[in-house]
């Protein structure tokens, strides 16, 4: 404790100021007789808190400090030097902006008056009131003297209590519970949390006290073990009850309430936990099994056994077995299970069983142990993601899918995306990787695995980055060309780990390609119209088309220009036929003079006849 008398000095007592030439300020005399030791009565429990008033109070056997402090809080704790923590009645502000309280405190009848700035505030001796506890056993813990009791679901004094007003038992709490839902037939193990469960320190629950039922049903008490009980702070301390939640035949499906009844409990140090406390939001769940797949595996075991229904995650135990033996779960859900199915004794057909809560869910499957698988080569030798690989080996069709995974000595990749009927011959898809490597490929080790038999490595695989058609559109073929030329990035890296083909109106061509640029000769029996033919390249399975191979020809002549040709021909046709008519006209007067020439006559204004 701190006290800070600098704040507020005794005014000087006369006759004890020392003459001093400085008349500004007043020194006074001070006589130690012996020195003193400061004590803190709280044991530094109080830490950076500044005390400016103090005031202490006995009621009844309890002494009881009220202390202001420098930031305008009140502090009301009872002392005693036997514990080593503080037991704090109330701890409020004044609401004064932070002004310290000052250090002369009055009484008036129950109650302090404080001061803090320009403001006083009247303080009540026996704390603040019991409205501020929620909760039975809070309102009967608090201290005595400040005369709490539990009043019809609320804490308060007697004189303010309307009703039966009681300070002697208190029903438990309960706040929570998990699971929220449970097989109908099998058996669950319930959590309860909440407070006021009167339960010894050791996590034992005291004999014939506790009753849990859920719905009908009940629920059979289980130790607790305390060392798994989270040590926190009094105030926040939860308790925790387990039980087990037994099948009831007369218990029928659908939501239920927990409810918890302590009963014939001996009087504690405060009160008596007597009462019932219930919640709702229980379910009783039928599960239901409607598919398991696959239903085969190899020998080895292995096999990823996917279990699809309705309600295999309710309550807190399952278990699927493999002809009596358990295949481990990897994960659980609402409507799906997911376990690993264990090694066969020999190729047979064996019963699948699923179990909730230990109780059988009806549904009869059987899962059928194969030959494990051996795998003998992979081919080709280098890929992209998303290309084909070629696995060769033998028993292949004893795993659903197989599983193709690359690593670079750093990472690894997998892949389940494989196709094939046939036992000696399969194709995967390689997983997806980015090629990062300044070269432009990656060396590593490409590896399959069929579930838990033994698997095949390929060292030295090159990865290589996928090829991509062009983004620009074919140019039109020039009258004397006969092969179409155009540029497929990436192609000529993977052509030696890949299938490709190029085809023109759906007829195939002998390509060439040099570099990523391919060179497809039009084949002979290729008739290109007038819309053209497609372009289509097929890289391993992959096809894009990439246009249409056209030839220009009238079409592509511009339209201004097809009308000057056609006026230039009717010019042309005009004049031929103005000749034509003149030369006919010529000759026919030339016939006529002739004639005329003939008979004797001499026309006027003619040229006279030449004999």
């Amino acid at each position: 404790m701190e006290m800070s008398p600098d704040s507020f000095p005794d005014p000087p007592q006369p006759g004890l100021e020392a003459l001093s030439p400085n008349t500004s300020c007043h020194h006074f005399p001070l006589l130690v007789s012996s020195s003193f030791s400061r004590v803190d009565l709280f044991n530094g429990l109080l830490g950076p808190v500044q005390v400016t008033a103090l005031h202490v109070t006995r009621l009844d056997n309890v002494t009881l400090a009220h202390m202001g402090t420098a930031d305008g809080r009140i502090l009301q704790v009872e002392l005693a030097r036997s514990l080593n923590y503080l037991l704090y009645v109330s701890n409020f502000s004044l609401g004064s902006n932070g002004q310290p309280v000052h250090r002369d405190i009055s009484r008036l009848g129950d109650h302090l008056l404080f001061a803090s700035g320009d403001k006083v505030f009247q303080v009540p001796i026996r704390g603040p009131g019991c409205r501020h506890f929620l909760t039975c056993w809070r309102c009967l813990r608090a201290q005595r003297f400040m005369g709490c009791g539990w009043c019809g679901g609320m804490c308060g004094r007697q004189k303010e209590c309307p009703g039966p007003w009681q300070q002697d038992h208190c029903p438990p709490e309960l706040t929570e519970f998990h699971p929220q839902s449970g097989p109908l037939r099998g058996s669950t193990r319930l959590t309860l949390c909440g407070s006021n469960f009167n339960l010894h320190p050791t996590g034992l629950v005291p004999k014939d006290t506790h009753q849990v039922t859920v719905g009908q049903s009940p629920c059979r008490l289980l130790h607790k073990d305390s060392s798994n009980l989270s040590q926190v702070p009094r105030k926040y301390f939860v308790e925790e009850l387990e039980c087990e939640l037994e099948p009831l035949v007369m218990q029928v499906a659908g939501p239920a309430n927990v409810s918890l009844t302590v009963s014939n409990v001996p009087l504690g140090r405060h009160f008596r936990v007597d009462g019932t406390s219930m919640l709702q939001g229980f379910s009783f769940v039928e599960p239901v099994l409607r598919t398991v797949q696959p239903l085969f595996g190899p020998r080895a075991g292995g096999t990823s056994l996917t279990l699809e229904g309705q309600g295999l995650s309710v309550g807190t135990s399952r278990a699927v077995l493999i002809n009596g033996t358990e295949c481990p779960l990897k994960r659980v859900s609402e409507g799906q299970l997911l376990c690993t199915t264990p090694p066969g004794a020999a190729t047979a057909s064996v019963p699948i069983r699923l179990q909730v809560g230990g109780a059988k869910v009806p549904g009869s499957w059987n899962f059928h142990y194969k030959e494990d698988p051996i795998m003998l080569g992979i081919s080709p030798n280098c890929g992209y993601t998303g290309s084909y690989v070629t696995i060769r080996g033998q028993h292949l069709t004893s795993v659903r899918h197989l599983m193709v995974s690359f690593h670079d000595g750093l990472k690894a990749v997998e892949n389940r995306q494989c196709e094939g009927q046939l036992p000696e011959q399969h194709w995967c898809r390689l997983p997806e990787y980015v090629v990062r490597g300044p070269q432009g490929w990656v060396m590593g080790n490409l590896s399959v695995q069929g579930d838990g038999a033994p698997g095949f490595t390929l060292p030295g695989f090159r990865f290589l980055p996928p090829p991509y058609p062009p983004s620009t559109d074919l140019a039109p073929l020039k009258p004397e060309e006969h092969a179409i030329k155009f540029e497929y990035i990436g192609l000529g890296a993977v052509a030696d780990c890949v299938d490709v083909n190029v085809t023109v109106g759906g007829e195939s061509c002998r390509h060439e390609l040099r570099g990523d640029v391919v060179v497809c000769p039009l084949p002979l029996s290729l008739q290109l119209g007038k819309d053209g033919a497609p372009l289509q390249v097929c890289v391993d399975g992959g096809c894009h088309i990439l246009g249409r191979v056209v030839r220009p020809g009238l079409e592509g002549v511009p339209q201004s220009m097809l009308l000057c040709v056609l006026l230039a021909l009717l010019l042309l046709v005009g004049v031929l036929a103005a000749v034509l008519v003149f030369s006919y006209y010529r000759r026919k007067q030339l016939v006529f003079l002739s004639t005329l020439c003939s008979l004797g006559l001499d026309i006027v204004a003619q040229k006279p006849c030449e004999g």
